[in-house]
């Protein structure tokens, strides 16, 4: 998990794909290393993932929004059913 001193507004890939930088709603910017991308999985487990790591959703008209902690908890099961955030 990444965590951020605000909500995460915006996450991109470096070119290297060995880093991720994101920023926040506050304009806080963060360079995160990482050895192995955490994306490689199903889509779907990708989306979970990365909706359970930042508590929001984009949804179908570009908005991001924070998920209600009900439907955070839900779709953290649903993740866990899937076999978690990463494929091993």
């Amino acid at each position: 998990m990444l965590p951020h001193d605000a909500a995460l507004r915006t996450a991109v890939f470096a070119k290297n794909d060995r880093q991720i930088i994101t920023g926040t709603s506050v304009g806080t910017t963060y360079m995160w290393n990482i050895s192995r991308s955490p994306l490689e999985s199903d889509v779907a487990r990708i989306v979970l993932s990365l909706q359970v790591s930042t508590g929001m959703e984009l949804g179908a008209d570009g908005e991001i929004r924070p998920l209600s902690p009900e439907t955070w908890r839900e779709r953290r099961k649903l993740l866990a059913a899937r076999g978690g955030a990463r494929s091993e």
